[in-house]
């Protein structure tokens, strides 16, 4: 079952310590019910209150919708309705967005398969320091994962890659042309 509670914003964009752990305490609570219902098999109403909280733009509910469907938990797999939420995260900037959109591209999982973006992705990521701690420890591991595949020149290659050319590329879903190449 997915984790639906994972996805808790970082301590930095809460202004005290007190703040952040009410901010938690009425995650959990939220989440309860829905975490209750999913292990009960309410897919349904777990989904509607996913997409409810999606529509309000909270990007951790977005990557939830989106491992559902890459998943096939209480919905039908689907890896492009998966990329669909993935995509609406990412354009926020949500790093377990870029994690899974990694993911996806490292393995071929309703994209064409492609490790350069995916290591681009975590790189990128990972530079820039977004999400929480748990959620940089999963990119960094998804880096590591993909980095395992690649050869040192390659990664270096991929640490180089213009960050607006690897964007437009996720965001066309691995359509751009062939004749171009992503990291020029």
């Amino acid at each position: 079952m997915t984790n639906l509670l994972l996805f808790i914003p970082p301590a930095s964009k809460w202004p005290t310590n007190n703040q952040y752990i009410q901010a938690i305490i009425a995650r959990i609570e939220s989440l309860q019910s829905i975490n209750i219902a999913f292990e009960q098999g309410g897919y349904e109403e777990v989904y509607k209150a996913l997409v409810a909280r999606a529509e309000r733009g909270d990007a951790a509910e977005m990557v939830s919708i989106g491992l559902l469907y890459q998943r096939g938990e209480g919905v039908k797999q689907d890896y492009e309705k998966a990329m669909d939420w993935y995509l609406k995260a990412f354009s926020k900037g949500n790093a377990d967005a870029y994690n899974y959109i990694a993911a996806c591209y490292r393995d071929g999982l309703g994209v064409p398969r492609n490790l350069e973006i995916a290591c681009a992705l975590h790189w990128m990521a990972n530079r820039r320091g977004i999400g929480s701690f748990a959620a940089q420890g999963r990119l960094q591991r998804g880096f590591s994962d993909v980095t395992a595949l690649l050869s040192s020149e390659k990664v270096q290659e991929c640490r180089n890659m213009d960050e607006g050319h690897v964007r437009a590329y996720v965001e066309s879903r691995g359509k751009r042309g062939e004749s171009e190449r992503v990291g020029k």
